[in-house]
């Protein structure tokens, strides 16, 4: 394959710890994209919010269960993966692992295959007006990766270590941790969390800069303080798994986290591990997570962005709002989440349904409350 390739796109990342990724317009019945014959009836745009109004998932659970079978098959250069997209047609994407790119002046390989996906309304800008629309809110990419690299296994381990050691000490008995250790105690909820599901909190081995290193470890210092008090605490069954999902991992970062007891997860068994009593945490993700999770799960406590209401804009967002995002959280009481650098404008969401109701006895002139059926 020569760079030339008519069908190709390379996507420059605006993060600079993460490589570039390159992917290739999707077949579909065999035939190249411009080839396709364009099923009558269809507009684009129009097309996509009828579908939407009529509550078509874009990300269905049973979609991606089958797209993260086909990614643990051996995939050798040439084979095909296939997506089914928005409109219930199959595409079909070509795997070029191996493949070797110039890009700026360097030589990168192309890396295994992985999902690439894309809100509702990036899509529809995407579509709109198109002659022979791809409508793949879940799409195949391969990052590039520089071919001669050789990082400093050892010394990453070594600092990947004491940034977690660090960042766990120090956040103990800080004081964004014990009021949202304050808020989960307080819920009063009906049944355990079960397990712990991590997105898009970066690496804190790979990154090249130190901030966002250092950001990352504060995250996953959460999560773990988080687990320790739901196994510690009413709120857990006991032995909690904690499950994390980035692409940025390198072998550093998994190594570090297993021995924390975290366990990492290739795309998009994050999403498949979560259930509706699952604990989900995501900061400032660079990937519409928000709009995935609405069409796979209802998890009991979630720890993420802000949801705000209209208007909505893929172009100003990494994980922008949407109508059925909007809608899902109207079943979820929203609790503070301190302010700080590190975690951004977050809210705890804690599922109306799974807390018992409360009611209040009044003594004195003060109100104390207690939890019906259990205090």
């Amino acid at each position: 394959m020569s760079d030339s390739d008519d069908h190709s796109d390379d996507h420059s990342d605006e993060h600079p710890d993460e490589h570039p990724t390159w992917t290739e317009k999707p077949r579909r019945d065999g035939k190249p994209h411009g080839e396709w014959k364009l099923c009558p009836g269809f507009e684009p745009a129009e097309n996509m919010d009828a579908w939407y109004a009529a509550g078509r998932p874009l990300f269905p659970r049973e979609e991606l269960q089958e797209i993260h079978d086909q990614l643990r098959r051996p995939l050798p250069n040439g084979n095909l993966i296939f997506v089914r997209g928005f409109d219930n047609q199959w595409y079909e994407y070509i795997v070029r692992t191996g493949d070797r790119q110039e890009y700026e002046g360097k030589t990168y390989r192309l890396s295994r295959p992985q999902i690439a996906y894309t809100d509702f309304e990036t899509l529809k800008e995407e579509v709109d007006g198109k002659h022979n629309p791809i409508y793949c809110p879940i799409s195949i990419v391969h990052v590039k990766r520089p071919e001669n690299q050789r990082p400093d296994f050892i010394d990453s381990i070594l600092r990947g270590r004491k940034m977690i050691d660090a960042a766990v000490d120090h956040w103990e008995f800080h004081q964004v941790f014990l009021k949202v250790q304050l808020a989960l105690l307080m819920m009063k909820l009906r049944r355990n969390v079960t397990n712990i599901v991590g997105l898009a909190c970066g690496s804190f081995v790979g990154s090249s800069d130190p901030r966002e290193s250092q950001r990352s470890a504060v995250q996953y210092a959460m999560l773990m303080l988080i687990r320790r008090l739901l196994q510690s605490s009413y709120l857990g069954p006991g032995e909690v798994p904690c499950y994390v999902q980035d692409p940025a991992y390198t072998s550093g970062d998994r190594m570090v986290l297993a021995e924390n007891n975290v366990e990492t997860v290739q795309d998009p068994e994050g999403f498949l591990k979560m259930d509706d009593s699952s604990l989900v945490f995501c900061c400032e993700p660079t990937t519409c997570v928000r709009s995935i999770v609405a069409d796979v799960a209802r998890p009991l406590i979630i720890i993420w962005d802000t949801v705000v209401g209209p208007p909505y804009s893929g172009s100003e967002s990494w994980d922008p709002g949407c109508p059925r995002l909007v809608a899902m959280m109207k079943d979820y009481d929203a609790l503070d989440f301190p302010e700080d650098e590190n975690f951004g404008d977050m809210t705890i969401y804690v599922r109306r349904n799974a807390r018992k109701k409360v009611r209040f006895h009044y003594f004195d002139n003060d109100i104390f409350p207690s939890a019906m059926n259990g205090t």
